[in-house]
């Protein structure tokens, strides 16, 4: 393996998937997430809007794995999202997921 191709891989290695939660310009927060181990900025999904950054990292908590670190961006410099990183559009936040991203049948269909 080259030189190069080593330093890539160590750093892949240890590399988390991304995650940031940012402040807009009008006060709401919003959460950008990868979806997978390594996969940065580029791939993430937009959750959100959130009333706080709490509310965000809550959300986080309550809804996926650990990333690892996260990017914390409280300024509201920028507009709210129209779409995520990744082209996607913004999901709705605020509220939990809880299992549902199981895709499980509901209860009793297969009675």
């Amino acid at each position: 393996m080259r030189l190069a191709e080593q330093m890539i891989s160590k750093l892949s290695e240890s590399m988390s998937r991304y995650c940031g939660i940012w402040k807009a310009n009008n006060g709401r927060w919003y959460l950008d997430l990868a979806p997978n181990e390594y996969d940065g900025y580029d791939k993430a999904i937009t959750y959100g809007s959130f009333s706080s950054e709490e509310a965000a990292e809550k959300y986080l908590e309550d809804n996926f794995s650990n990333p690892g670190s996260m990017d914390i961006d409280d300024e509201g410099r920028h507009p709210p999202p129209t779409k995520s990183p990744n082209g996607s559009p913004v999901q709705k936040g605020g509220s939990s997921m809880g299992l549902n991203y199981l895709h499980l049948p509901p209860m009793g269909r297969y009675r």
